[in-house]
């Protein structure tokens, strides 16, 4: 009789152990079903947002200005987010017949409380990798509205460029001097390009470093106003006006 009962619980764990492999089985049996899906993502270019200052010498970094840049607030798909406005500080009238030379104030990221370098914020989200040129071109003189600093040009230096991470910055840079001619309105001077698949995201053009990461400081040198020496100074407040273009094509 025991016999018997081990005999059909044998069979019966006999049966379901046979039944459960041929299930699993199934799985690759020739009456199995496969199917592939295609999944996929298109993108189209950006624009609509505005990109808040970024530090120029770390771009993913955002930063709080303090007034010695102009931030556009330009939203569309290649732009120019942040321009400079250098301030030459306050300054006391010498004679001499040297010409005069005077270095930007540096700006600062109010956050930090640090200075940062005088630069230009580019970004591109186009989409398409067609790269694009930087310039900038002094449209007026230094003048209070009745005296003129005739002669004066701004001296950018040190000029270089960096992107954020996943990105490659603009590979060409210059250095130059902006000056004002009443009769052309002002050279144009180059300051960087990004050839093609360059330049794509948010890109830093900056004049000068900090020494912030221990390098050379030379930010507080790569700005400079030039006043020959025969120009006369008053005391006033001059202002002149310079004109960034970002051009489509490197």
């Amino acid at each position: 009789m025991k016999s018997s009962k081990k005999l059909a619980a044998a069979t019966a764990f006999a049966l379901a152990a046979t039944m459960m492999l041929s299930s699993a089985m199934g799985v690759w049996s020739a009456d199995t079903d496969i199917s592939v899906s295609e999944n996929k993502i298109t993108f189209d270019t950006g624009g609509g947002t505005v990109t808040p200052p970024v530090d120029p010498e770390d771009p993913d970094k955002e930063i709080e200005p303090d007034g010695k840049e102009v931030v556009t607030d330009n939203k569309g798909s290649l732009r120019l987010d942040v321009v400079p406005a250098f301030d030459f500080g306050t300054q006391q009238i010498t004679a001499g017949t040297e010409n005069k030379k005077y270095n930007a104030e540096l700006p600062k990221d109010q956050t930090l409380d640090e200075a940062v370098p005088y630069y230009a914020q580019v970004t591109d989200v186009r989409g398409i990798g067609a790269g694009w040129r930087l310039s900038a071109k002094m449209t007026s003189q230094f003048s209070d509205g009745t005296n003129t600093l005739t002669g004066a040009k701004i001296k950018l230096k040190n000029v270089a460029a960096k992107a954020q991470a996943g990105t490659t910055a603009p590979g060409t840079t210059w250095s130059g001097d902006l000056v004002y001619d009443a009769q052309s309105g002002g050279s144009i001077l180059y300051l960087a390009s990004a050839a093609v698949n360059e330049g794509m995201g948010v890109s830093a053009v900056r004049f000068g470093n900090t020494d912030r990461d221990g390098g050379a400081l030379t930010a507080n040198e790569s700005v400079e106003l030039e006043i020959p020496a025969d120009t006369q100074i008053y005391k006033t407040t001059y202002k002149a006006t310079i004109q960034w273009t970002l051009g489509a094509t490197p």
